[in-house]
């Protein structure tokens, strides 16, 4: 096993030492809040339908776990889904 120089053993404690005061900043990390329960399920599993990454439709949040082409295909555009249930309350 090979010494280190003083001048090298410096360097690794000063990004130790960097490294621990990017990482442990001690600021609280928020919690997350309780989900908001959703009125929208898929058609054909039964389970709830959420949001796509673009936040414009609704699929089944089970598809890809499913193997289920309905499930995979169940996608609905947002604001018709959410006008529907605005319009019936």
């Amino acid at each position: 096993m090979e010494r280190r120089s003083g001048m090298e053993n410096n360097h690794i404690h000063e990004v130790y030492e960097l490294a621990n005061r990017n990482t442990f900043t001690g600021k609280k990390v928020k919690e997350r809040g309780a989900r908001k329960a959703t009125i929208f399920f898929c058609g054909s599993c039964g389970r709830i339908a959420g949001y796509t990454g673009s936040l414009k439709s609704y699929r089944c949040c089970n598809a890809a776990n499913t193997g289920l082409p309905d499930c995979q295909y169940s996608k609905r555009k947002r604001d018709v889904l959410e006008g529907s249930y605005t319009e019936i309350t």
